[in-house]
């Protein structure tokens, strides 16, 4: 029987104790739930928290921005970097609110390893300052998850804001064009 020189023992004890630390993390990581980081997050919009580290988002991740939330107005670009969006988001919704709400219902959620995604229906109540009327809005949300050594971050942001809005006008166009019938 050979038996290994003490350099090959050192290098393989090694990468054990390197690979065993990363299993250790990815096994913390998937005990906390990535449906707990989306809650999470939208409740520190609705407690009016800014959350100035971002800490439930991945640092270069992805906001999509289909449509705006305002009627008439384009996003001028389909995506830009998350933290940027929200940390322009949040404080302006504070600033510009009486109170804002998020409810989150969660539709679905799909866990593979080290990527999750988490489907939502979150509707929205804000009250302007200076005003008692409340606007509502509901929409889908889709986020996807990937697990850090801090545990589940949110990579990427979807929604299909103003959708409701304009399935409701193409009806109404629908039912213009066919002399007002259904």
């Amino acid at each position: 029987m050979k038996i290994m020189n003490l350099s090959t023992t050192v290098r393989m004890i090694a990468v054990l104790v390197c690979t065993t630390g990363l299993l250790a993390a990815v096994d913390a990581a998937e005990e906390s739930d990535p449906i707990n980081t989306v809650l999470s997050f939208n409740s520190l919009i609705t407690d009016r928290n800014a959350d100035p580290e971002f800490t439930k988002l991945v640092a270069d991740g992805v906001q999509f921005t289909l449509r705006s939330l305002h009627p008439g107005m384009n996003p001028e670009t389909l995506t830009t970097d998350i933290v940027k969006h929200w940390s322009t988001v949040i404080p302006v919704v504070i600033a510009t609110s009486s109170s804002y709400v998020r409810q989150v219902k969660i539709l679905d959620t799909e866990v593979h390893g080290d990527v999750a995604t988490v489907w939502t229906q979150t509707t929205t109540e804000s009250t302007a300052l200076n005003s008692d009327k409340k606007n509502i809005n509901s929409f889908t949300e889709v986020y996807l998850l990937i697990t850090t050594v801090d545990g589940w971050k949110i990579a990427a942001i979807a929604d299909n804001r103003q959708a409701t809005k304009l399935e409701a006008a193409q009806n109404v166009r629908s039912r213009k064009a066919s002399g007002g019938k259904k």
